[in-house]
């Protein structure tokens, strides 16, 4: 308990962490939630999407800095428009589906576990189109997902 009110203290003395804890505290979730609420209005204003870099300045302008949306799909609605919001929709269920049914197969958790880990990672995170580390997650839930247990048998000497 000790240790882990000497890193809080540490934690929350850096600047820019100590203003992000009082917007927690604020129930604004880091900022996320005006941010949301940019990128949503971004959208309404322009429902077939400004682009990748436009919505980065169109946060910019209410922040010091261009900014990425922290949210995969609120990204691709608002940079992409309704369009690509439902294409990367159908995807992201495509992979869903598809490592549950191969997870129910191989009765394996891992795949889905690593899979909640994307999405979860999607929803919060603003290099969720860069981080490579999501890639390799999909990319191994779906192997794992799909290869069969390995079985044993024991042999006769």
């Amino acid at each position: 308990g000790l240790a882990f009110y000497g890193f809080y203290k540490y934690f929350t003395s850096i600047e820019i962490m100590s203003a992000r804890m009082e917007l927690l505290n604020e129930g604004n979730f880091g900022g996320r939630t005006d941010l949301n609420s940019i990128v949503f209005q971004t959208f309404m204003e322009h429902p077939m999407g400004v682009g990748l870099n436009a919505i980065c300045e169109e946060i910019g302008k209410h922040y010091n800095h261009n900014k990425t949306p922290h949210n995969l799909f609120l990204y691709m609605l608002s940079a992409g428009g309704i369009f690509a919001f439902i294409l990367v929709v159908i995807i992201f269920i495509s992979i869903i589906v598809y490592v549950w049914k191969e997870s129910k197969k191989t009765n394996r958790v891992l795949p889905i576990l690593l899979l909640i880990a994307v999405t979860i990672d999607s929803l919060k995170s603003g290099a969720a189109l860069t981080c490579n580390i999501n890639y390799i997650y999909l990319a191994i839930s779906m192997t794992l997902a799909a290869t069969p247990k390995l079985q044993f048998q024991k042999t006769s000497s």
